[in-house]
């Protein structure tokens, strides 16, 4: 399913970029219950006083140290990301390469999903994200015990959320049915694995990408959704819908034809080898008399000679 890297621009998709309207549009029209500008507020005050995730990682890994280079999602481009991703109450949101977990932590503050988990290999930083959900968990507890809280409060409950140090090319994906990949660092060995165990996760509909990924059957590129980081002032990020593979779509339209019934049945007309074959010859003499050629008789084919 896979083409290789350095043959990409010769089966890239053109297509548009999605505007903040219609990324709106994708979402179903339903709003999220707590506010992006609500949101964004308690995230700074969870991270006022934090380290930054930007520098020298490490990890334990075998890992080539490429991968563990870093960049962030603004909290403006949170906003129509979120838009794109149609989340909804059952899902289970995947950030894989969560960095210091600020896109988990947002996502779950909107309080839409069941749950939010990121992923992160470089050690450092999924300190850094470990530390965040902590101080969020421990003031959203006081809060809802009635006692002081730090962080703003929200009118809406905050979904699950959680954040683990993994290597996300040899995790085995159960749960996840919409994920963010941010593969714009990461070799191709890396991101082949991660495209690979993430669509043999039964649940998986939705995939957002940071840069473009191989094409794949299972992969329908439905569009770009502009998007806010700290590399760039705009940057393009990559929608796919997954599509069943094809024994299950085969499955599935076969179980809607039995839905709907044994199909009708033609009457069955004379066996083709109910009647002597005619060769061509003959043929011709019976039709030059004028006699009638039983429209069940078949020509032998390469004779020459019309049987008695």
């Amino acid at each position: 399913d896979w083409v290789p890297h350095e043959r990409w621009e010769e089966h890239r998709p053109r297509l548009p970029p999605l505007s903040f309207r219609q990324a709106k549009d994708m979402a179903g029209g339903e709003h999220a219950r707590n506010s992006h500008s609500s949101v964004v507020n308690c995230l700074k005050a969870v991270y006022q006083n934090a380290s930054s995730g930007f520098g020298a990682d490490f990890t334990s890994s075998p890992m080539d140290s490429g991968n563990l280079q870093y960049g962030e999602i603004t909290y403006g481009g949170m906003e129509p990301l979120y838009g794109c991703l149609n989340l909804g109450k059952s899902d289970v949101f995947y950030d894989l390469g969560s960095g210091v977990g600020k896109l988990v932590l947002y996502v779950a503050l909107r309080g839409d999903v069941a749950r939010a988990v990121g992923l992160e290999v470089g050690e450092r930083r999924h300190a850094l994200a470990d530390a965040a959900c902590k101080r969020l968990a421990d003031d959203l507890l006081s809060q809802k015990n009635g006692g002081e809280h730090a962080f703003p409060q929200l009118e809406a409950e905050c979904s699950g959320f959680s954040v683990a140090c993994a290597d996300i090319s040899k995790e085995r994906y159960q749960d996840a049915s919409v994920v963010v990949l941010a593969n714009l660092c990461l070799d191709q060995g890396v991101q082949n694995r991660t495209v690979n165990n993430l669509l043999k996760c039964p649940a998986l509909r939705r995939l957002v990408s940071v840069a473009p990924l191989s094409p794949n059957i299972r992969l329908k590129n439905v569009g770009v959704v502009k998007v806010s980081c700290t590399w760039a002032r705009v940057s393009a990020w990559h929608v796919y819908d997954v599509v069943l593979p094809p024994a299950r779509r085969v499955l599935t339209q076969t179980a809607a034809t039995m839905m709907a019934g044994p199909p009708a049945r033609c009457p069955r007309g004379p066996r083709a080898d109910s009647t002597p074959a005619l060769s061509r010859h003959k043929v011709l003499e019976l039709l030059h008399a004028g006699l009638p050629v039983a429209a069940t008789s078949s020509i032998e084919k390469g004779s020459q000679k019309a049987p008695l």
